[in-house]
């Protein structure tokens, strides 16, 4: 799996110098760039903070008219982390990308 250092420089790699870029051509390497991502996150590459089963759960009871609701909810960070535990870099995702991740693990992402 690749490093932080290593996923950081391969990003920059494909972004390039959006300087001399068209408008078309940045969308197009921006694309590139949130795939390479998601393929990093799909097949685990990400520090244990990240992983599903290291997420933090909170679980709410009540009574409704006789009745106990439960409902428990894992709290995940806000934020993409990629990369191993010692060398990770957090991410920005555009809406899409970030909700095929949550599509792809069921999560479900909180509105702002």
């Amino acid at each position: 799996m690749d490093s932080g250092a290593e996923i950081a420089n391969r990003l920059k790699q494909i972004i390039g110098d959006v300087m001399t870029q068209s408008e078309a051509e940045t969308r197009r390497r921006r694309v590139q760039a949130e795939e390479y991502i998601f393929q990093q996150v799909r097949i685990g590459n990400v520090p244990d903070f990240m992983r599903p089963e290291n997420y933090q759960s909170i679980t709410f009871e009540q009574t409704i008219g006789g009745r106990t609701v439960r409902a428990t909810v894992r709290i995940c960070p806000d934020y993409l982390a990629i990369g191993g535990n010692d060398d990770h870099i957090l991410v920005p995702l555009s809406a899409p990308v970030a909700q095929r991740i949550a599509d792809n693990f069921g999560l479900a992402l909180r509105p702002r």
